[in-house]
């Protein structure tokens, strides 16, 4: 067996409730609905040597099940967008990288790229985009649309032409 050449990378997922259910109940648990709270995830991760942290997020909203989500500890709202969030803890880190989810399907994906090239550019290369395209219908509700497919898809696939 040969040996590996390089380095671990380390990334840290922050997920908004913690892995377990009742997490939130824990007394020094964050209550992620402050920005104080995201920095110090940030730094915490800086501090240990991590590379990157990863903030994942959804645009749709438990509307169709409020009941189901009642009695969730995470309904799935989070409290602020990635891009936002991100630029903020960029001013308050110095070299961990910073990657955010955003869906081209609400969002003009030009627009979504040139937001997340000026993250990478005042992050000094250090940013990354977790590209996704959105299918859930209550989604689409928040957009004003009755479902994803009503607006278009702009996720296109093919198959290359290898003649």
């Amino acid at each position: 067996m040969t040996r590996r050449q390089g380095q671990m990378r380390l990334g840290a997922f922050h997920y908004i409730s913690g892995n377990h259910i009742a997490a939130w109940r824990h007394p020094d648990a964050s209550r992620d609905d402050r920005l104080e709270d995201f920095v110090n995830f940030a730094c915490m991760a800086e501090s240990a040597k991590f590379d990157a942290i990863f903030l994942a997020d959804s645009v749709d909203v438990r509307l169709l099940h409020p009941d189901g989500a009642a009695r969730k500890a995470h309904t799935g709202i989070t409290p602020f967008e990635p891009l936002t969030l991100l630029s903020a803890l960029a001013a308050v880190t110095s070299h961990i990288g910073l990657i955010g989810t955003a869906s081209t399907t609400f969002s003009d994906p030009y627009n979504l790229a040139r937001q997340f090239a000026s993250l990478d550019h005042i992050r000094g290369g250090r940013a990354g985009w977790n590209l996704v395209t959105s299918n859930d219908p209550e989604a689409a509700l928040n957009f004003g649309h009755a479902g994803p497919g009503g607006i278009g898809h702009r996720l296109i696939v093919g198959t290359p032409d290898c003649r």
